[in-house]
C-alpha cells in the first residue's frame, strides 16, 4: 500500500510581519514629529512639504500592502491546491490498495499455501513468521482439511499480533486467552515430543522450543489430527511456526 503523503506548506512569517509593523509605526511617529515641528515653526512651506511627504509614504505603504495581500492570496490558492491534490492522491491510494491487496479471507491460495505464508506474515506485521520447514511440512502432511487449517492459521496470525501488542501480558493463561479471543485450542507442552526428542528446532543460530501448539481435532484418525507447532520468541516479540500439518510423533 502506498504510504499516505504529508504536505508541509511554508507558514506565514509572523516575525517578518511584526518587524514590518514596527518599522511602519516608527516611520509614522517620525513623520508626525516632523509635521508637528513644522507647524510649530510657523513655516507654511515646510509644513506643506512635510504633509506631502506623509501622503507619499502612505501611498507607498498602501501599495506594499496590496502586494502583500496578493502574495497571501497566492499562498492560499497554493495551499488549497496542495490540499485537493493530497486528498485526491489519498483516495486513489486507498482505492488502489483495496484493489491490489484483497482481504486475507478473500485471498485465493494454492493447495501448497504458497500465497498464504507471506500474506499471514504481512497480516500479522511480522508477529507470525514461518520457517521453510513449516512450509514443507504442510506440503508433505496430506492433511485432508485445508480450509480448517487455513482458518486456524489466520486466527493464529491475529493472535500473534494481539499478543505482541499486549507485550505478552494477557491477564490470563494463554490457553484461556487463545480459546476465548480466537477460538483456538492451544497447548503449551507435548510430553510425547519431549520423549522422542523432537521438541526443538534451529532458527538461524538459535535452538528454540516448538512445544507450544494449536490443536485441530483429537481422538480421530492419525492423518486427521491437525497441528500447528511454533516457538514463542519473546526476544523478538514474535511467534515462529516450524510445523503445519498433522501431529508430530504419530
Amino acid at each position: 500500500m502506498l504510504s499516505r503523503l504529508s504536505v508541509v506548506a511554508n507558514p506565514r512569517d509572523h516575525l517578518a510581519e511584526a518587524v514590518r509593523a514596527a518599522e511602519r509605526m516608527s516611520v509614522r511617529e517620525e513623520t508626525q514629529r516632523r509635521i508637528q515641528a513644522a507647524a510649530a515653526s510657523g513655516d507654511l512651506q515646510r509644513l506643506i512639504d512635510e504633509l506631502k511627504s506623509q501622503v507619499k509614504e502612505e501611498q507607498e505603504w498602501s501599495a506594499a500592502l496590496v502586494d502583500i495581500n496578493a502574495e497571501l492570496e497566492r499562498e492560499n490558492r497554493d495551499l488549497r491546491t496542495y490540499k485537493e491534490n493530497f486528498e485526491a492522491l489519498t483516495r486513489w491510494s486507498e482505492a488502489t490498495s483495496t484493489e491490489m491487496e484483497p482481504a486475507l479471507e478473500e485471498l485465493q491460495v494454492s493447495p501448497d499455501f504458497r500465497e498464504l505464508w507471506p500474506a499471514l506474515e504481512t497480516e500479522s506485521d511480522g508477529a507470525l513468521v514461518f520457517t521453510e520447514s513449516a512450509k514443507e511440512s504442510w506440503i508433505d502432511s496430506g492433511y485432508p482439511y485445508p480450509d480448517r487449517m487455513r482458518k486456524a492459521l489466520e486466527a493464529l496470525a491475529r493472535a500473534a499480533l494481539s499478543w505482541r501488542a499486549a507485550g505478552g501480558r494477557l491477564g490470563k493463561s494463554m490457553v484461556t486467552w487463545m480459546t476465548e479471543e480466537f477460538g483456538l485450542t492451544y497447548a503449551p507442552d507435548d510430553e510425547g515430543m519431549r520423549r522422542r526428542k523432537i521438541d526443538t528446532f534451529t532458527f538461524g543460530e538459535r535452538t528454540l522450543s516448538r512445544l507450544p501448539h494449536v490443536k485441530i481435532d483429537d481422538y480421530v484418525q492419525p492423518d486427521r489430527v491437525g497441528r500447528i507447532y511454533f516457538a514463542i520468541d519473546e526476544s523478538a516479540n514474535r511467534w515462529i511456526v516450524d510445523h503445519v500439518g498433522i501431529k508430530l510423533g504419530l
